[in-house]
């Protein structure tokens, strides 16, 4: 029997209900309002557990598996064996703490050793899966253009590996019945969409984008809305209430363009308080990345860097760019989400 491989074009990606995840793509929307939900997995016990009042939702953006990536890992590794842990070190403070922290892992993962393959057609080395559990990932959606770069085998590997770490994932499967099976995150009822869509290299949104959003958050069933796709920051906008950060850039890739806003990323965090028997969003907060070029490659919560005492001027410049750059993009539509 063959069983077709699926990426999710709807996704319900769920804090303490539903995780299902993907890309928003020419999916119609049911005659609930939300797209229907496709994903991996059943329910896993809170990790992080909160107060019970309060959920905490951290997310970045694409995990883009460029060959200098794979470069920066062997020089941190020991003993020959390759170690991305480091790369991600500057976020794992605000990651680890997180009720649910979610990843968005744009490439298929090779088998141990290899081969692994960059732009076009990525097959990534698996010790990212590793490495994203120890920087305090929960989640890690898969849904995007390059899901089916490896075929078939690699969409199986890649959650068997996911798997292995200890990492949950949405937005690809490996069977018919996982596709139909929504991923499920006990985290206590927040509802939250990741979406594949938007124009690569864009900050700007398209058609798509300004459709689908606000149809997603009229629906009862979906708190949240978190995008990917676009490799540059796009901007978050407040609608009826509810958040959508259109677009989280990259958390790690090497695009080779150090002063291109490529190198720049996204981290939000929503904080949601229990309000009767429904969570409404107490706190949307946000910190500008940013990836270095020079190996070993890092991404660098730039804030956090600017703080820092004896900065270099070329570095201080730079990040001071990615600051004012990526908080216009993100408040672009008028939205005042506050700094981390």
């Amino acid at each position: 029997m063959v069983v077709r491989r699926r990426t999710v074009l709807g996704a319900v990606l769920a804090g303490a209900g539903v995780l299902a995840a993907g890309g928003c793509a020419d999916v119609p929307v049911d005659s609930g309002g939300g797209f229907g939900a496709e994903g991996a997995g059943g329910p896993k016990r809170d990790p992080k557990p909160g107060n019970g009042e309060r959920i905490t939702v951290v997310a970045t953006g694409d995990v883009l598996l460029h060959e200098r990536l794979w470069t920066t890992a062997k020089r941190d590794g020991a003993n020959g064996n390759w170690d991305f842990a480091p790369l991600m070190g500057s976020v794992e403070p605000l990651v680890r703490v997180a009720d649910l922290a979610v990843c968005h892992l744009e490439t298929p993962l090779a088998p141990l050793g290899g081969p692994y393959h960059g732009y076009p057609l990525f097959q990534g080395p698996p010790q990212i899966a590793a490495a994203l559990k120890q920087t305090g990932y929960d989640v890690c959606t898969t849904a995007s253009n390059h899901s089916f770069d490896a075929g078939a085998a690699g969409v199986d590997r890649t959650l068997n590996t996911l798997e292995r770490a200890g990492l949950r994932h949405a937005g690809t499967a490996r069977t018919r019945a996982e596709a139909e099976t929504p991923t499920i995150i006990d985290v206590r009822g927040v509802k939250v969409v990741s979406c594949h869509w938007g124009d690569e290299y864009s900050a700007k949104l398209n058609a798509q984008q300004r459709e689908v959003a606000p149809q997603l958050l009229a629906d009862s069933n979906i708190d949240l809305v978190l995008g990917h796709h676009a490799h540059v920051v796009q901007p978050m906008e407040q609608i009826n209430g509810k958040w959508v950060a259109y677009g989280l850039g990259n958390l790690v890739a090497a695009h080779r363009e150090p002063t291109s806003t490529k190198a720049e990323g996204l981290l939000v965090r929503f904080t949601f308080r229990r309000d009767g028997d429904r969570w409404t969003t107490a706190q949307a907060e946000y910190a500008p990345l940013l990836m270095t070029d020079a190996l070993p490659v890092r991404v660098l919560d730039v804030r956090r860097e600017l703080a820092k005492p004896g900065l270099a001027a070329a570095r201080r410049r730079r990040l001071e760019l990615a600051e004012r750059r990526t908080t216009a993009t993100v408040r672009a539509l008028g939205a005042t989400p506050e700094p981390i």
